[in-house]
């Protein structure tokens, strides 16, 4: 009686363990359909915007924080036909050459800005006689065409990059795989379990 006893216990403590299992496996894929939901909304409003703007510069709204796809979407690969999976990795790629080209504009920026910075510091290092009325003059001249110039380089490669991308998207949103990953999303489990 008592090997009956053990073999029960067991079998319910494996029971719960498994129904267990598959309820942390259900919260863990719907928190991460509503992280991907929330990255798919948010780069397509940053796109729009861009495109409504039609202008490229380091001032850019991101398209992506982090890039959840690349996290979760192990989670995805058996429930996603191949095509709805492959929309979603082609989406956060461009996304993430956008973000990318974002990132290079930025370091070409603040690069020019410390490039134009030495140069003027070397001019007016140059300057014979700084106290004298010429050398001051001098700097003055210096420093006012410095601050009136506005213009840093600006490279069109990253600008390029942005727009291909930009243009080669779609809206993920509408597509039949948006709406499976919503359903998931939206899915919970009846006894939700957090930790």
């Amino acid at each position: 009686m008592e090997q009956y006893l053990n073999a029960f216990v067991t079998f319910v403590v494996g029971f719960v363990a498994l129904i267990v299992y598959r309820m942390q496996k259900s919260a863990e894929l719907s928190d991460a359909s509503n992280i991907i939901l929330m990255d798919i909304r948010h780069a397509e409003q940053a796109i729009s915007h861009l495109l409504e703007r039609q202008v490229i510069d380091k001032n850019i709204k991101p398209l992506l924080v982090d890039n959840n796809w690349a996290k979760y979407k192990h989670l995805f690969a058996s429930r996603f036909s191949q095509d709805d999976f492959e929309a979603f990795n082609r989406f956060f790629f461009a996304c993430a050459a956008v973000s990318d080209a974002h990132k290079r504009m930025s370091e070409v920026f603040y690069a020019g800005i410390l490039a134009k910075a030495a140069y003027i510091q070397q001019q007016l290092m140059e300057v014979e006689n700084p106290e004298s009325e010429d050398g001051k003059r001098r700097r003055e001249v210096i420093i006012s065409r410095a601050s009136k110039e506005e213009y840093l380089f600006d490279p069109n490669e990253p600008k390029t990059i942005v727009m291909n991308n930009l243009n080669a998207l779609s809206r993920l949103s509408a597509t039949v795989a948006f709406h499976k990953l919503s359903r998931m999303a939206a899915k919970r489990s009846m006894w939700r379990i957090s930790f």
